[in-house]
């Protein structure tokens, strides 16, 4: 539940308390951030520049063909700030493995939609977090790396983008929670 006095600052002042734990030997090293916008990421970068705090290290968003999430994607990359997804596969009502455009591609391949998915996330230089508590999935979901989608089928996977202008989330933290969403 969000606070009934949340303002825009705390999610900085939060990061700077996160800050204050970070050591070169202790078990804080490096912190990172979920579920931020293009904007919020950039507000944070200019607050941690002005307060002298280290910039995250990582930033761990929604990504999947429905919710491509570019922008912060690339702004990561020109920040040299590791963009890593969540929610890889789908989840709840966002049902990517049923999807027949996904299917059909996954079929060419001869390979599950998990397994088209993750070399999707993979070739858009995503670290992937593809969660399994079945061994099984675990090695299928490792098999990646034996075969690589052609630029026309990843701008088709692209094409699927679903998402809101700035859109940062469909399963996880939804705007309706943030006063300060996108």
């Amino acid at each position: 539940m969000v606070p009934l006095d949340w303002s825009p600052a705390m999610r900085l002042e939060t990061y700077a308390n996160m800050c204050a734990h970070i050591s070169s030997t202790g078990k804080v090293r490096a912190v990172g951030v979920c579920n931020f916008s293009l904007r919020q990421l950039k507000e944070l970068l200019d607050f941690c520049k002005e307060r002298r705090l280290p910039r995250p290290a990582v930033v761990q968003n929604e990504c999947h063909p429905y919710l491509t999430a570019e922008p912060v994607r690339k702004y990561c990359q020109e920040q040299g700030i590791i963009f890593q997804a969540y929610a890889s596969l789908g989840a709840g009502m966002v049902k990517l493995m049923e999807d027949q455009n996904i299917v059909q591609i996954a079929d060419s391949y001869d390979v599950t939609p998990a397994q088209l998915l993750l070399r999707w996330g993979l070739q858009h230089n995503l670290a992937l977090l593809p969660k399994s508590s079945k061994a099984a999935r675990q090695k299928s979901n490792l098999e990646i790396f034996d075969f690589k989608l052609s630029q026309e089928d990843m701008k088709a996977l692209d094409s699927l983008h679903q998402g809101e202008e700035n859109q940062n989330t469909m399963v996880g933290w939804l705007r309706e929670h943030d006063p300060d969403f996108y």
